[in-house]
């Protein structure tokens, strides 16, 4: 505990206050609250009017680093001391709060209907690990202290419960595109399912093959939007298939599933070209209607001719050209994509916005851009992220019943 001597020094001819202020809660085991009651304030301002309230969150940070300055300097004293007998209240004490001197950490409960609350609560729990069986000293009517092999159990739950609980706050976003992200997040979950699915625990081992059971059943079709939303990823490409396939369906289904993936994004994009080339047609000008655009001797028009008599040499041949253009060439433009290399993202990859980078690429994939857009803008889940967590009933009430 402080003391008078570990005081700090002089700062022009007066103590530092609130190092002080910091000693003297720790010393009482005050409230860190007190320290902004009006009559402390007032107090310390007449003792020194440059004094300015300071919150009780400030403070707790203060008081922390007096405790860890006085536990260096304790170290220091028992550095050379072979052995030493000491008698504490710290966890008997009647006042004193498990986390006194643990700022920012506490014990949570779950609930009951929400499994992501139930692994906030065990990874909270499992940083208090050591403070369980001390607690058992300080209240005699704890009885339910966890032993080594339940600690065990709650370490192999927290590291399945961590995969589920990213990926479910990854598809969920609302703030960018979550469809291209999520064949990669269930490749990951698969590949953990299917690790502890053989686990030495039997606790584990039972509880992970229900929850594979019902993974392969739900995922053991292809789903073509979310592997062509993938493919449509610039960073990643075919490349994604070729990793994530072979891990959800082994190495047998992972060709057949390709091959279907390639097929339909090809048979899309052609549906895309078709309907890119009728709308140019269709706004296409009449050679009646640009009469008289052209230039030279076959530029000029009579009355009582026909429009190609009226119309000039120069506009046939740039309708013709239109035509021609608009016409599928033998490299597409998804063919090209597909064979370039993946783009190397030069920013955070969590940072990264596939919808802004095909709008910045339209100019070279006009076509495929539109498909990009139309597939990738797609929720994965239009769920709330709330509501993905929870294993409750949906209750109506009388008015939306």
């Amino acid at each position: 505990m402080a003391t008078s001597s570990s005081l700090p020094p002089l700062i022009g001819g007066k103590f530092e206050m609130a190092w002080i202020v910091a000693q003297w809660v720790l010393m009482y085991k005050h409230p860190f609250k007190v320290v902004e009651q009006e009559g402390f304030n007032n107090l310390l301002k007449y003792g020194k009017p440059s004094w300015e309230k300071i919150s009780l969150f400030t403070r707790k940070n203060d008081c922390h680093k007096v405790y860890e300055m006085e536990k260096k300097r304790l170290k220091a004293v028992l550095k050379n001391i072979d052995r030493i007998s000491l008698t504490t209240d710290l966890w008997n004490s009647s006042n004193q709060k498990l986390e006194y001197m643990l700022p920012h950490r506490k014990l949570i409960l779950d609930f009951k209907t929400r499994w992501n609350s139930t692994y906030k609560m065990l990874a909270t729990a499992l940083k208090f690990q050591r403070v369980f069986p001390r607690y058992i000293q300080r209240d005699q009517h704890f009885t339910s202290c966890p032993l080594d092999e339940d600690w065990d159990k709650i370490e192999r739950v927290c590291e399945i419960l961590k995969v589920s609980n990213v990926a479910t706050n990854i598809i969920s976003g609302s703030e960018y595109p979550t469809s291209n992200r999520f064949l990669a997040e269930l490749c990951k979950v698969k590949v953990l399912l299917d690790k502890h699915a053989k686990d030495e625990n039997e606790f584990v081992r039972t509880m992970v093959r229900k929850m594979k059971g019902k993974f392969d059943k739900y995922w053991g079709e292809c789903n073509l939007l979310i592997s062509i939303a993938a493919v449509l990823d610039p960073r990643c490409k075919m490349r994604v298939l070729d990793y994530v396939f072979p891990k959800i369906y082994g190495n047998l289904e992972a060709w057949a599933h390709s091959t279907t993936v390639r097929d339909v994004l090809y048979k899309l994009y052609r549906e895309y070209v078709v309907e890119s080339q009728s709308s140019i047609v269709r706004h296409m000008p009449t050679p009646g209607q640009v009469r008289g655009s052209g230039s030279g001797s076959g530029s000029g028009s009579r009355s009582g001719k026909n429009a190609n008599a009226d119309s000039s040499g120069w506009s046939n041949l740039m309708n013709y050209v239109g035509i021609i253009e608009t016409i599928a060439p033998e490299k597409s433009e998804l063919d090209s994509y597909l064979e370039d290399p993946c783009y190397k993202c030069e920013v955070d990859h969590e940072a990264f916005d596939a919808l802004k980078w095909w709008q910045t690429n339209s100019l070279k994939y006009s076509v495929l851009c539109k498909v990009a857009h139309d597939i990738v803008v797609v929720p994965i889940t239009t769920v709330a992220s709330e509501a993905t967590f929870s294993v409750g009933s949906r209750v109506i009430d009388n008015y939306r019943s």
